[in-house]
């Protein structure tokens, strides 16, 4: 066997749910490189009283340790590190099988116990509930024998089938095609069809936006997704805390207010002029009527606008905040 399956092999540090398919695999691992090797190291061969079976034996006992100890870390290694002096593989074997390998009832318990806990998760993939099943009716049957067969797994998973699931429960039903192998096949597609898709496009339309919203000022929504706009409300006021950011005043109607609300303050310049932040006219702020004074935009305010570079504009009327160790900066609305 070369490095590459030496490689694939897999590590034990002591964890007991690991115990069970990593002792499965070393065994067969070391049978492959060497069966006779694998027949001393679980005990099969018999320590030889004959010198001339004895000088071979203890040559592949001692490879079995090394091999062992190879593909072992924590606890586990820990573990067989007293018979290293002796090299002996049969006997460090032997200790992590009473360490790790539960017998009678406490194990048999345990096995149940994991069974009857078995459940599906309602975006996950069903295959791996199902597979967790029918590992452990296969440890039941090698230890205990004891069958658990499709007819047990039939009646307890079908009572976990969350409610996205729903119409594959009917469909088995009304169609008469009530079995576990069906009850896989039809939960593993229906997985794939829809299920998995939807999860996906979830997460595709998650809120990822760092601002509030031009229109109506919500947090976390661009005006473009804005339900108030769609639906016909009129566009929210500036807002009447001083630089605190909360509630916006609503302004039914048309959303640039009329003459007379020429920008953020309306006090400053008499009744002309060109609006801006503190003029009374119909100057370009966002209430002053024409829209961004950079780029013509109804959509905002000139210093809201992506086009105006200076380091004191900010976006979504939200702005730069500054933190003890960085600054964060929303992203610009669209």
């Amino acid at each position: 066997m070369g490095d590459n399956d030496e490689y694939r092999m897999a590590i034990f540090s002591g964890r007991l749910e690991d115990w069970d398919a990593w002792k499965r695999d070393v065994e067969s691992f070391i049978g492959a490189k060497d069966p006779e090797m694998a027949d001393i190291i679980v005990g099969l061969i018999k320590k030889p009283s004959s010198l001339d079976e004895l000088s071979s034996y203890k040559e592949k006992n001692a490879k079995g340790y090394f091999t062992l100890k190879k593909y072992l870390r924590g606890a586990a290694a820990n573990l067989i590190e007293k018979f290293r002096l002796d090299k002996d593989g049969t006997g460090a074997f032997k200790a992590l099988t009473d360490k790790y390998e539960l017998r009678g009832e406490t194990q048999k318990a345990l096995l149940m116990s994991e069974f009857s806990h078995l459940k599906f998760d309602e975006n996950g993939d069903p295959s791996e509930t199902f597979e967790a099943a029918e590992e452990l009716a296969r440890k039941m049957k090698s230890r205990f024998d004891m069958e658990i067969n499709d007819s047990i797994l039939l009646t307890h998973l079908i009572n976990k089938i969350p409610s996205v699931y729903g119409i594959v429960k009917v469909s088995l039903e009304t169609q008469d095609l009530m079995s576990y192998s069906n009850l896989k096949s039809k939960m593993s597609n229906h997985f794939v069809t829809n299920v998995a898709n939807k999860v996906k496009d979830d997460q595709c339309l998650a809120v990822s936006f760092n601002g509030y919203c031009n229109w109506c000022g919500k947090y976390g929504q661009k005006e473009t997704e804005c339900l108030v706009k769609k639906n016909g409300g009129g566009r929210a006021g500036p807002p009447h805390n001083g630089k605190k950011l909360g509630r916006y005043e609503r302004v039914p109607g048309n959303p640039y207010n009329g003459p007379g609300k020429g920008g953020r303050i309306s006090y400053g310049r008499g009744k002309g002029g060109r609006g801006g932040r503190n003029g009374r006219g119909r100057g370009k702020g966002l209430h002053g009527g024409n829209g961004c004074r950079y780029c013509g935009s109804a959509d905002h305010w000139g210093n809201e606008c992506p086009k105006n570079k200076t380091e004191y504009s900010y976006t979504c009327l939200l702005a730069t905040k500054k933190t003890f160790k960085s600054v964060v900066e929303p992203q610009a609305s669209s």
